[in-house]
């Protein structure tokens, strides 16, 4: 009896001990939410572009981008919106730029994923099928398509941030006026699909409008591979300079063909190409002095913030490939705090409402109404640039102008 009460007291001032110094054993966490600090919720953006594929040069880009620019808006804390907190997600669909992967892609995002923001897709015939779903469900799209009727009044919620064929084939052959006398004569060609026409198009336009005499265009069936025919016919034209108005995979693969079949002159394409891609493909002989637009990476006309998500993009992925694909999420940003809102009309609002947004190549806003009917087209300084030894080197910066109405091509 009396052993029983040593052990007893010995167990309590064991006890006494332990909560003296702190060692008592911890309670178990509270599940509650601390006053004052917001519940996180999982906030989905959604990722609909050619990730396989011919275009998949254009489309792995754009993902890493949004992956690392929703990486670093969680790390800070995410983003507070009505008052509760949300984690960014982003969540990809492969449109193998093709329509009906497009429109798949895109069902799936909005249907069965609930995804309420898209950044994508590139593909102008995805988003024309995708009008009817997108002008039900409302979602957000910024849409990255060269072709003028991807962006249309009939659409309000889609949006472009990035330069297309009204923005930046004006400027490109502005340039080729004043630095490329030698030039007289042009000649375009591309897949037959509605944006290769469009772009057909805008070239014989635009190449017209400052004194170029514009010869011919030619279309390829999808899938081609084979071009020496096509370009042994255009070279016949003599022409001073050739437009490539294709995807990345092509570009490449009609340069190289164009330069073993000993064409001259001077090349030209759209925009959003990397460099090191092309050369990779055609060789760097073969893209040598080719000339498009791109969001200047470096040397003196890049600016801080292109310079600064330069660095961050290659200490993430290991390498730089374009800087296509960082302001959509940006955009969005300003919008949920002008709004502090995530219901999609409210947000379409803020966006319309956004001046002087602070882009790659400079300030940007909004216009374009007098050619797509709606004025959701971001109007930035058109850098223009040239492969010099495998690598795009920054020409000249070129102001931004209101695109022209567009033509169609007959």
């Amino acid at each position: 009896m009396k052993g029983k009460i040593y052990i007893t007291s010995a167990i309590m001032m064991i006890a006494a001990m332990a909560l003296a110094f702190g060692c008592a054993p911890k309670a178990a966490p509270s599940t509650e939410q601390p006053a004052g600090i917001p519940k996180t919720e999982i906030l989905k953006i959604g990722v609909a572009d050619p990730l396989t594929g011919s275009g998949a040069t254009w489309g792995a880009p754009i993902l890493r981008a949004a992956t690392l620019r929703a990486e670093q808006v969680n790390a800070e804390g995410g983003v507070v919106i009505g008052g509760t907190k949300y984690e960014i997600k982003v969540i990809a669909e492969d449109t193998k730029f093709m329509p009906a992967p497009c429109l798949a892609a895109m069902e799936k995002l909005i249907t069965v994923e609930k995804v309420k923001y898209i950044d994508g897709p590139c593909l102008t015939p995805g988003i024309i099928a995708a009008r009817s779903l997108i002008n039900e469900y409302k979602p957000i799209v910024f849409f990255y398509g060269a072709n003028p009727l991807g962006l249309s009044s009939e659409t309000p919620y889609v949006f472009r941030f990035c330069s297309t064929f009204g923005e930046y084939i004006p400027a490109i052959f502005e340039w080729i006026k004043g630095n490329h006398p030698e030039v007289k004569t042009v000649a375009y060609i591309s897949r037959d699909y509605d944006t290769g026409r469009a772009g057909a198009a805008e070239v014989r336009e635009n190449s017209r409008l400052r004194g170029f005499d514009f010869l011919d265009a030619m279309f390829y069936p999808a899938g081609t591979e084979d071009f020496y025919s096509y370009l042994t016919r255009l070279m016949s034209m003599n022409p001073d300079c050739i437009w490539l108005g294709a995807t990345p995979g092509e570009v490449g693969l009609l340069s190289k063909q164009l330069n073993e079949l000993g064409y001259e002159g001077l090349r030209c394409g759209p925009s959003h190409y990397v460099a090191s891609d092309l050369a990779e493909i055609a060789g760097k002989e073969a893209v040598e002095g080719f000339v498009y637009s791109i969001d200047i990476d470096k040397g003196p006309l890049a600016t801080d913030k292109i310079l600064e998500w330069c660095k961050d993009y290659e200490a993430r992925w290991g390498t730089f490939d374009m800087a296509i694909g960082i302001a959509p999420l940006d955009l969005l940003l300003q919008a949920w705090k002008k709004c502090d809102s995530l219901d999609t009309t409210k947000v379409k609002e803020a966006l319309e409402s956004l001046k002087d947004v602070d882009g790659y190549n400079g300030k940007g806003n909004w216009g374009g109404e007098a050619r797509y009917g709606i004025a959701h087209q971001l109007l930035f300084p058109v850098a223009i640039v040239q492969i010099q030894d495998g690598e795009a080197v920054g020409l000249e910066m070129m102001p931004p102008v209101e695109p022209p109405p567009f033509t169609t091509w007959d």
